[in-house]
């Protein structure tokens, strides 16, 4: 058994997935290149009364960039808002993989510093010793990154 990952393929087929939703308010867009999505944004889509007709407007809402290592795994994936004249950078999550599963961290932006911020999340998806289950554990960092607390642990069978 083998944990989830998610890789270039996987984002792909949300993307698709995202964009035949006919009954969402929201619109899909993607940058890809080499069969990679590598950035997807999201607009609002609503309906303005025209003097003849109804016109649909897309105001821009969410874009999600993507990097990728050199086995298609996903390893970055960032998150911007758009301002009303500028995509400006809200929180990023990484992946870091191992040989028994993957951890993920979640950073947010310092407006100020213009930087991400230490990871202030993460969760360590591990496979258990008997190949059958997968503990998922999830962290708190109180010291900026540095150190981490245990808030939750579950294992998850036949996965």
């Amino acid at each position: 058994m083998t944990i989830l990952t998610i890789t270039a393929s996987m984002i792909m087929s949300m993307y698709m997935n995202a964009q035949q939703n006919s009954e969402s308010t929201y619109c899909y867009n993607a940058d890809v290149e080499n069969n990679h999505v590598v950035a997807q944004y999201v607009y609002d889509q609503s309906t303005v009364a025209n003097w003849s007709s109804d016109c649909i407007v897309l105001k821009p809402k969410v874009k999600h960039d993507y990097v990728y290592d050199s086995e298609d795994r996903l390893i970055t994936r960032t998150t911007s808002r758009w301002d009303g004249a500028e995509w400006q950078p809200c929180d990023q999550m990484e992946y870091e993989y191992t040989t028994t599963g993957y951890c993920v961290t979640l950073s947010h932006w310092d407006i100020f510093q213009h930087r991400f911020k230490m990871p202030e999340a993460k969760t360590v998806y591990s496979r258990m010793p008997d190949d059958t289950n997968v503990n998922i554990s999830t962290y708190v960092s109180h010291r900026h990154g540095k150190t981490f607390e245990l808030i939750s642990s579950i294992v998850v069978s036949n996965v």
